[in-house]
């Protein structure tokens, strides 16, 4: 699965301002200018296109549970100040919490901007800028996840050994288990996304039961986040498999 970023915006010198309706036909671009008070508009350095690239390599998508794939726009309200760093950046109809404060800090962390000028004299501009951001079904089994071929796979943060002792520190064997003797090795595959975040473990094999099962998915559950796999230099997501041993003591 991938989680692919859709830029919607107007061209800057074409903005979509808070105060203003969007330009019909009888658009007249020097009174829109007049009212915001500025003969020269702000940019992004390098321009719509360098924006779309930064906000798209920067904005961290957090994890949201999705049954389908989604496209949510999300309205960005912000002032460029006179010193062309932004301010008062705020979402217009918040949507997914955790979605919004990723979208306003991944706003506040912008390099800073050419300022708008009213003559010679730089000023505050406000602009609303709507991002269109489509996110991926992350509740699908990891064998309906796609694997590209990517440069470098997950992998838990210390390597195998202290994966090894994650799972030996936080393994419960099951009662039922203990009780009837039942050993063996639980196989679960589960999703890597594109920030470490662990999601959707399952088994694969011929179950052995008794809890066997359940207590494999806990532990990869409990996971910390990984390091994500890397493609062509960025993080992506990417489908996994560790194996849980159950042995009981000598």
């Amino acid at each position: 699965m991938h989680l692919r970023l859709l830029i919607a915006f107007f061209l800057l010198s074409l903005p979509i301002f808070a105060q203003s309706h969007l330009p019909d036909s009888t658009y007249d671009r020097e009174k829109e200018l007049d009212a915001l008070q500025a003969d020269e508009l702000p940019e992004f350095p390098g321009g719509p296109e360098k924006m779309g690239l930064w906000i798209n390599y920067h904005l961290k998508i957090p994890y949201i549970p999705l049954r389908n794939d989604t496209t949510v726009t999300v309205n960005v309200h912000f002032t460029v100040q006179p010193d062309g760093k932004l301010s008062d950046i705020t979402i217009q109809q918040p949507g997914f919490r955790n979605l919004d404060k990723a979208v306003i800090d991944a706003f506040t962390a912008m390099p800073t901007w050419k300022p708008g000028y009213l003559g010679e004299r730089a000023v505050p501009v406000r602009f609303s800028l709507p991002l269109a951001l489509h996110l991926g079904n992350t509740l699908r089994k990891p064998y309906d996840v796609p694997t590209p071929d990517v440069t470098t796979m997950p992998q838990f943060n210390g390597g195998g050994k202290a994966l090894a002792y994650f799972i030996r520190k936080n393994l419960k064997y099951p009662d039922e288990a203990r009780a009837a003797g039942i050993e063996g090795v639980v196989t679960v595959e589960f999703t890597v996304l594109y920030n470490g975040v662990v999601a959707n473990a399952f088994t694969a094999g011929n179950a052995l039961g008794y809890g066997l099962e359940e207590e494999a998915i806990r532990i990869v559950e409990k996971m910390p986040r990984w390091k994500p796999a890397v493609l062509d230099g960025k993080p992506t997501t990417a489908k996994h498999k560790i194996l849980v041993r159950f042995e009981l003591p000598k």
